[in-house]
C-alpha cells in the first residue's frame, strides 16, 4: 500500500464510519501535521535523509553508510512516512480522563479494526485470531455490507414487531372504546 491508496481507502470507509457508529470528528489531513499507524510498506513514499549515526529508530528503518563518509552526516536512511497526504480523511476526537489527549487516525485504520474486531474470536490460551480471512482491502468493504445488511435486517425486524404490537394496542383500544361506547348507548 502507497499513501495515495491510504487516501482514496479513507475516502472510501468514511461514510461506513457514521453507519457503524463512529461518531469522532471527520477532517482532512494537513501535510506533516497528522499521523497514521499504517505501515506503508511501497518505499517510493518512504522519507531520505542523512543521519549522525548508524542507529535505526523507527520501526522498518533502513540505514546505510553513504558514499562521501567525510560529510558530517555519514548516514543515509530511508524510513516509512508517519504522515498521510493532504486531505486523506481522519477521524479523531478527544480521550483521556484526567489530561484528554487529541487521538487521530485514519477513516480507513478506524473501518478495518472495526471489521476485524466484529469477526474476531478467543482461544482457550487468551490469544484473539480473526474468523474470516482479509487479503485485501475489498473483503473488509464486503464483510461491512454483510454486517450493515444483518444489523438492518435486525432493526427491520424490530420494527416490525414494535408496528404490529401498537397496532394490536390501538386495535384493543378502538374495540375498548367502541365497547363503552355501545355501553352507553352512544353508537
Amino acid at each position: 500500500m502507497n499513501l495515495r491508496i491510504l487516501k482514496k481507502l479513507s475516502k472510501r470507509a468514511a461514510p461506513y464510519l457514521p453507519l457503524i457508529g463512529d461518531t469522532r470528528e471527520q477532517f482532512p489531513a494537513e501535510t506533516g501535521d497528522n499521523y497514521t499507524k499504517t505501515l506503508i510498506w511501497d518505499r517510493t513514499c518512504w522519507e531520505r535523509s542523512y543521519s549522525a549515526h548508524g542507529d535505526r529508530i523507527r520501526e522498518g528503518e533502513i540505514k546505510w553508510l553513504a558514499r562521501n563518509t567525510s560529510r558530517r552526516f555519514p548516514w543515509c536512511y530511508m524510513a516509512p512516512p508517519h504522515h498521510p497526504l493532504k486531505g486523506t480523511v481522519m477521524v479523531g476526537s478527544m480521550c483521556g480522563y484526567y489530561q484528554p489527549e487529541w487521538d487521530e487516525e485514519t477513516a480507513w485504520e478506524s473501518f478495518r479494526d472495526w471489521v476485524w474486531w466484529q469477526f474476531a474470536k478467543y482461544s482457550n490460551d487468551g490469544s484473539v485470531h480473526c474468523a474470516r480471512v482479509f487479503e485485501y482491502p475489498g473483503d473488509f468493504f464486503r464483510a461491512a455490507d454483510e454486517l450493515l445488511a444483518a444489523k438492518t435486517d435486525v432493526q427491520l425486524k424490530s420494527e416490525v414487531q414494535r408496528s404490529d404490537t401498537a397496532t394490536a394496542e390501538s386495535k384493543s383500544a378502538c374495540l375498548t372504546q367502541n365497547l363503552f361506547a355501545a355501553q352507553k348507548g352512544d353508537v
